[in-house]
């Protein structure tokens, strides 16, 4: 497999994710985790480089303050098998807080097809080898480009494709927030996401830094389940006007609506 160059710069992505853990195929009839609750998980692959921990206790208790039972998961849970079950989980809302880069179909550089990659914690060692190999669309991505005589371990990033064609199962309509360096940049991860069975995909276009993208997801929560229980798109139009301008990059949040609404049954 070939290696996709990430940014120099370490990114983020905030991402929603659906997890629970009983492994499904895709043929099973999917049950909600808890029938009448709301379900929501925090994938956080992310914290394996900058960990926020007061992010993680304000967002999950905003999470239960609205209604939902939160699982948080650690960058170690953030494997390509992990994600490949993803779908299956059975969550109504997911929030990737992760690494991300686009690379890919550039003159003179080694990648992948150009697309948007999400981290993971699986490491591009023999076993990791063997695990992509039976994933379309993982490909070996670092975290920046190494000097000389430096050597950055390599993960394995999943694509678009991954999505749509490694994952299992449907997410029923569970909104996405992928919270990160250029994950709306293009259109083909939203759109993988929603071939799945998301309902809103909300991400970020352009580079984020750290602190950046975690305010950007409490006050992005707060707008969507707060007392006025906005929706994604006024949301995000709301957190963006809140956070001001990107001092940095000229990042913004952005949202791509389902293009079918799901019907659950």
């Amino acid at each position: 497999m070939k290696v996709l160059k990430a940014v120099k710069r370490i990114c983020f992505l905030a991402a929603a994710v659906a997890v629970a853990w009983t492994m499904l195929d895709g043929s099973e009839e999917l049950e909600p985790l808890h029938p009448g609750m709301l379900d929501a998980a925090i994938i956080d692959q992310a914290a394996f480089t900058t960990r926020n921990e007061s992010f993680e206790a304000e967002a999950i208790e905003m999470l239960e303050n609205a209604g939902y039972l939160v699982d948080y998961y650690g960058p170690g849970n953030a494997t390509l098998d992990f994600y490949r079950d993803l779908p299956s989980y059975g969550y109504d809302l997911i929030i990737l807080r992760t690494h991300a880069a686009v690379g890919g179909a550039s003159p003179g550089v080694d990648s992948g097809p150009l697309d948007a990659y999400l981290f993971t914690s699986t490491q591009a060692t023999r076993e990791g080898i063997k695990e992509a190999s039976r994933m379309p669309g993982a490909w070996m991505v670092q975290y920046g480009s190494p000097g000389p005589g430096e050597q950055e371990p390599v993960y394995f990033g999943l694509s678009s494709v991954f999505v749509k064609t490694a994952m299992r199962g449907d997410f029923g309509g569970a909104d996405v927030l992928l919270m990160g360096c250029q994950t709306m940049d293009l259109p083909m991860m939203a759109e993988a996401f929603q071939t799945r069975g998301a309902g809103a995909v909300i991400g970020w276009e352009g580079q984020v830094l750290p602190d950046r993208n975690d305010k950007a997801l409490i006050v992005l929560l707060n707008e969507a389940h707060g007392s006025d229980s906005l929706t994604w798109e006024t949301a995000a139009q709301r957190t963006n006007a809140a956070i001001g301008p990107d001092a940095t990059y000229t990042s913004s949040l952005t949202i791509h609506e389902s293009a079918i609404p799901y019907a659950d049954g």
